[in-house]
């Protein structure tokens, strides 16, 4: 499980991303789908939760279409991921309210990564930030200005990761 956590405006409780990992068929969608029950949170998913994952969904899975390159795929992805941040995740979480998403980040490490065969670091270091702006868009308007970085990143298991950001000190 990854978790985020976003600063808000000092009125509103901070909203959280939780994303849930794991292969196919072990449950996550209906652990999303009681979370998201007991706690209002909004739920979501990658790739495919808005119309731009849609439409990145089916060019992957329709058998119809030529085949996608392997790095062409994770820049799929990352497309998908930026509009999925963008859309859905950072107005919710600039909201105060909580996403759980069923996948995120730790999938790309894990299809693109260990099943395509990408070099992780280079997933960490070019398709992360696409996505997600280093955590920048992931956090929403907040009054302070200075942009989050990325201060380190644990893989704890099976693919999954723990990423750190921390707000950029002033120069």
């Amino acid at each position: 499980m990854l978790r985020r956590q976003v600063t808000t405006a000092p009125d509103r409780a901070p909203g959280r991303l939780v994303a849930l990992e794991g292969v196919d068929g072990c449950g996550k969608s209906t652990q999303v789908a009681r979370l998201c029950r007991l706690t209002g949170a909004l739920a979501t998913f990658e790739p495919g939760a808005t119309g731009l994952g849609a439409a990145v969904r089916r060019l992957l899975l329709d058998p119809e279409l030529p085949p996608v390159s392997t790095r062409a795929e994770a820049l799929l992805m990352a497309a998908d991921r930026a509009q999925h941040v963008a859309e859905l995740v950072a107005p919710t979480l600039a909201a105060g309210r909580w996403v759980v998403t069923d996948r995120f980040d730790a999938s790309t490490l894990a299809y693109q990564g260990a099943g395509r065969g990408l070099v992780l670091d280079e997933l960490r270091l070019t398709v992360f930030p696409v996505a997600v702006g280093a955590g920048e868009r992931l956090f929403g308007e907040t009054s302070d200005k200075r942009p989050l970085r990325l201060i380190h990143t644990k893989t704890v298991g099976n693919g999954l990761a723990h990423l750190t950001y921390e707000r950029a000190r002033e120069a």
